[in-house]
């Protein structure tokens, strides 16, 4: 069989600018499935890390609870948002996404947009959006698979399928991820308390996405379920055990008139997220089950090459359920809606301005407006961009309407607000081989959502800035390099005091290439500075200074023919002892193995 032949890159450039876009100005990081394969991602985790703006949280291991905090905004001020439909957790107190249990095998690309995006997003998109695509059948039937074993006992395997038969196109993903887990007790309390094990982790998951029709009408069905058990801590480090279930389910229509000009997207959408803890006794202490169902309609019109209209509406009803042991059980139900407007416009040929207007109305609560202005300009060959905007949170069900005997919610709670802006410019230089940009950005927060006494409040007021820098080289035609930092300072501007698990530095340093055309090889250093944190273990009202972290890891693959390959990567390389946040000790090294396969 002959040798695959690598051809050169070709780069095709028009005159014309593309037609305006609702999020130019915005600061916007793209993965592609390509790019999560070569970096070996298995989780959502993974893929975001090492994202400028991103800093995770995550209590462990893999598979344990992971949020994110972008901008330096809290862990719940980000939206999340999977085929159109917005996924933040209903059950969770905060309304954040855990992370953890979302592989990536199916993902076609991930989005990572930073800045307040209320306008375009609703609530929870005060430091930004993170938009899902999964992927979509097409072509010759093709199967894929994939199996992988490694450190901590970990294995993993994937199998999927996609193509296209006459106007019905499908791509179906089922995985399995088996780990024993790395320990999370730090060293320095094996001695102290309980849960000195491992803990384990069996998740399954399935997708299928459908689609049938031609490009300028048809009809698409997403279906994605997760399985989950693990092992995690308690409060004093007593081994727990949770069960996890999670659905995903959307169907959406998709026309097209005026020639492609006039778009409609419908969609009608339902998720459910089940938890169950069992403590250290193995009775049954703690339930929390949220579901949403989602109604969502979306108008695009291109005037013409210059103007780009969008209108949509939105209508969502939220269920709460909660049950702890020797305690009442919680349960409530809200509706809400959204309208929102959009307005893109190249004013002259190298300046484009985007502009957007959205009206939440959630039940219970007052009418909340939200709006963004951005704008982006090319001047010989600098690309100026930057925006200002509006962000809100509304307070979740477990926050409005949560009881026990200690703490209860509060139903008057205000939604968070937001203002926030940035700006930036980048440059590419030696026919766009090398390329550097910068963003600044602010976030001012107030009415931030806090504890008093037996109850949440709105009782603080924060602020976030800082800048996100970035140098790309395309060393050769085969190599290439990267380089990021992200620098944030977070503070109560009312205590002065930092706010918790934000790392005032972060950077990342990446190469990736081909040994040959057959053997690709990718290095990465991951910075992460010193971040204020809570004492959790001895005194909650104390502050404490987590020290900074640096990690090294290797991906490597090679095909072996068309249809098989091998890969290895290497995580925290030196054996790095760190732990982020306190008290939960993050894993040492970890070497893994696998091999791809596709008929």
């Amino acid at each position: 069989m002959p040798q695959p032949v690598r051809l050169p890159t070709v780069v095709v450039r028009g005159l014309a600018f593309p037609t305006p876009s609702l999020l130019d100005g915005a600061d916007r990081t793209r993965i592609t499935a390509q790019e999560l394969e070569q970096q070996q991602a298995v989780t959502l985790v993974d893929a975001l890390r090492r994202i400028p703006g991103v800093d995770m949280i995550q209590s462990g291991g893999i598979g344990q609870p992971a949020n994110m905090s972008l901008r330096g905004t809290a862990t719940g001020q980000t939206a999340v948002i999977l085929d159109g439909m917005r996924i933040n957790d209903v059950s969770a107190d905060n309304g954040a996404v855990d992370l953890a249990p979302w592989r990536v095998d199916d993902m076609a690309e991930i989005q990572v947009i930073r800045g307040p995006l209320s306008s375009l997003y609703g609530s929870d998109a005060m430091g930004g959006a993170i938009v899902l695509e999964t992927k979509k059948g097409g072509g010759l039937a093709k199967i894929r698979g994939k199996a992988e074993a490694g450190s901590y006992q970990t294995y993993s395997q994937v199998l999927s399928t996609q193509g296209q038969k006459g106007s019905l196109d499908y791509h179906i993903t089922a995985s399995r991820l088996q780990s024993n887990g790395s320990p999370l007790t730090p060293d320095r309390f094996r001695g102290k308390i309980q849960g000195k094990a491992d803990d384990p982790l069996h998740q399954e998951n399935m997708s299928a996405r459908f689609g049938v029709g031609q490009e300028s009408a048809n009809l698409s069905f997403l279906s994605r379920y997760t399985t989950r058990r693990l092992g995690f801590r308690g409060w004093q480090g007593e081994p727990w055990r949770q069960k996890l279930s999670q659905s995903f389910n959307r169907l959406q229509g998709h026309l097209e008139g005026s020639e492609g000009k006039w778009i409609h997207d419908i969609g009608f959408a339902h998720y459910q997220t089940d938890r169950e803890n069992e403590n250290s006794l193995g009775q049954k202490d703690g339930e929390n089950n949220g579901s949403q169902a989602q109604a969502d309609w979306r108008q695009t019109l291109t005037i013409n090459e210059r103007v780009q209209v969008n209108v949509a509406k939105e209508f969502v009803q939220e269920r709460f359920y909660t049950h702890r042991l020797k305690s009442d059980s919680n349960q409530a139900r809200s509706n809400r809606g959204g309208v929102s407007a959009a307005l893109a416009t190249r004013v002259i040929e190298p300046l484009t301005i985007s502009t957007a207007a959205r009206i939440d109305k959630y039940q219970g609560l007052p009418i909340f407006t939200t709006y963004r202005i951005g704008g982006e300009y090319h001047y010989y060959g600098f690309i100026f961009k930057g925006g200002i905007g509006t962000g809100f949170k509304a307070p979740t069900l477990a926050q409005r309407f949560y009881r026990s005997p200690l703490f209860w919610g509060n139903p008057y709670l205000k939604p968070e607000k937001s203002l926030g802006w940035d700006f930036g410019i980048e440059r590419s230089f030696f026919s766009q081989r090398f390329n550097l940009g910068i963003v600044h950005f602010q976030n001012r927060i107030r009415d931030m959502i806090g504890f008093g006494q037996n109850t949440n409040i709105n009782i603080n007021r924060a602020q976030t800035q800082g800048f996100e820098a970035f140098a790309k080289l395309q060393v050769t035609q085969d190599w290439a390099a990267e380089l990021t930092h992200t620098y944030t300072r977070a503070w109560d501007t009312f205590t002065k005091l930092g706010l918790v698990r934000r790392p005032r530095n972060k950077t990342t340093f990446r190469v990736n290439g081909q040994i040959t055309p057959e053997w690709q090889v990718s290095g990465t250093v991951f910075y992460i500075g010193q971040q204020p944190d809570l004492d959790f273990q001895n005194n909650l009202s104390r502050r404490i200074r987590m020290p900074s972290s640096t990690i090294f890891g290797a991906e490597t693959s090679y095909q072996l023919t068309n249809q098989w390959q091998i890969y290895g990567r290497g995580e925290n390389l030196l054996n790095r002892r760190y732990e982020a946040p306190n008290g939960y000790q993050q894993p040492g090294l970890g070497l893994y193995a696998g091999v791809r396969a596709q008929w």
